[in-house]
């Protein structure tokens, strides 16, 4: 209760210089999380070459996907992929994923003849919600019309035909045991610009279909960490009935990533914290004869380091707080266009890493700072309170 007096207090008799040593180092926060934010993306960008892949593919194994051992649906696939992906909506560009349905009462030509009748459905995630979502840069599909938003979240029973099939069908098209109603059509003289027969939203595929392959295009190449997460999480949910193509990925050295991350951060923070206690230690000097009379009442050098260390503590804990929520809150979002690879680089582990080792360098200047202010003797703090 002592410091947290002794601290309004000072801010009261003080405020200018307060205010000015508060700002400083919600500043020092700032400059230790940018700094090793765009170090870091830069080196990323330095070690990526035109090989890195952004493309993550999944292949489904068909044959044994209605198997009594394997077995599984395709309203599996569309709980499953939602729930992975989700960590990874601000890096999609879009995901496609190529279906079939085998039925022997089924005339239409198939753009995949080997597997069936090929159903095609492209989507990507925004604020949880499904929309479309371009598989290649700088391509397009050329059709009459295009899915609604409403029909893309609410499953509903529409699609869009290719030129093999337009020529057959009249306003629906038949999948199984299900019927979709014609919604668009590839325009005349395009040659199976959609890829397949027919295209159908992600939420309105049958359990009659069957999962082919699955492709993710990521808006920057991913790390060898996020394939793995990616992978695993595929396998828990589908097991053997599912492959993945290999990428060349982004390598993150840990061992690097941590002695630099405290290279970086034990750098800026020696120079704020130094600056920091300079400024502080002037307030002290200025408070030297309240201190000699605390002594001369009973107080040790370690009751007075404690009261003057702790106001220090609750200072350097607010500005750290303000700080490192501006720059989560503020700038961080504002900086995510011009540096990819941010996501990555702050996470939880590596804020608390920076702050850790910042909050532990200031607090020692601290502790050495006031200790040698306060060691002397009462008579020797009343003298220079007199000068």
């Amino acid at each position: 209760m002592i410091a947290v007096k002794n601290f309004f207090l000072t801010l009261k008799n003080n405020k200018l210089l307060i205010l000015f040593l508060v700002t400083t180092q919600i500043f020092a926060v700032i400059a230790i999380l940018l700094s090793y934010g765009v170090y870091y993306n830069n080196q990323y960008l330095l070690n990526q070459s035109q090989s890195l892949e952004k493309l993550f593919v999944v292949r489904f194994d068909g044959e044994n996907w209605n198997s009594e051992y394997y077995g599984s649906k395709m309203s599996t696939v569309q709980k499953v992929i939602p729930q992975i992906l989700s960590s990874y909506e601000k890096e999609l560009r879009g995901c496609k994923l190529e279906s079939y349905v085998q039925n022997s009462e089924m005339t239409y030509e198939t753009y995949n003849s080997e597997n069936g009748f090929q159903v095609n459905s492209e989507f990507k995630f925004k604020n949880g919600r499904y929309i479309y979502g371009i598989i290649y840069e700088n391509t397009s599909i050329n059709t009459t019309n295009w899915f609604t938003e409403e029909d893309m979240n609410s499953g509903n029973n529409v699609c869009i035909v290719s030129n093999n099939i337009k020529s057959q069908i009249n306003d629906e098209l038949i999948c199984g045991s299900e019927v979709y109603k014609v919604v668009g059509q590839e325009r005349e003289g395009q040659v199976t610009s959609i890829h397949c027969d027919a295209i159908i939203p992600f939420t309105a595929l049958n359990d009659e279909m069957v999962p082919n392959v699955l492709y993710i295009n990521f808006t920057r190449p991913i790390t060898s960490g996020e394939y793995e997460d990616l992978a695993n999480q595929f396998v828990d949910a589908f097991g053997p009935l599912v492959q993945f193509d290999e990428m060349y990925t982004v390598q993150i050295d840990e061992e690097a990533t941590l002695k630099s991350t405290m290279l970086i951060s034990v750098f800026v923070a020696f120079i704020a914290a130094y600056s920091a206690c300079m400024i502080y230690r002037y307030v002290l000097k200025k408070r030297a004869a309240m201190t000699a009379v605390f002594r001369i009442c009973g107080a040790t050098t370690s009751k007075s380091v404690s009261v003057y260390f702790k106001e220090m503590l609750i200072m350097f804990g607010i500005s750290t707080i303000i700080g490192t929520f501006l720059f989560i809150k503020l700038i961080e979002p504002q900086l995510e266009d011009f540096f990819v690879f941010f996501s990555i680089i702050y996470e939880s582990m590596n804020y608390i890493k920076l702050i850790t080792v910042y909050f532990l360098i200031v607090l020692l200047f601290s502790l050495i700072m006031v200790f040698s202010l306060v060691r002397k003797t009462p008579k020797e703090m009343l003298r220079r309170a007199v000068k």
